[in-house]
């Protein structure tokens, strides 16, 4: 059993992902895949899966 309580460790490189998601999201302009490397573009996917449960469960939920 651990006392420490667990913290989430983001790195420059993450928040670099969530800016890219956000402004893409907000300019409404589609990257494609073959513009970015292979990290970047399953950090996008795994964003967007993320904020599609998060619309889905909030519908859900009203």
């Amino acid at each position: 059993m651990t006392t420490r309580c667990p913290k989430s460790i983001i790195r420059a490189e993450s928040t670099g992902w969530l800016d890219l998601y956000a402004a893409n999201q907000a300019a409404g302009v589609r990257l494609h895949a073959m513009e970015l490397d292979a990290r970047a573009v399953e950090a996008l996917l795994v964003l967007e899966g993320e904020h599609r449960k998060e619309r889905e469960e909030g519908v859900a939920n009203a």
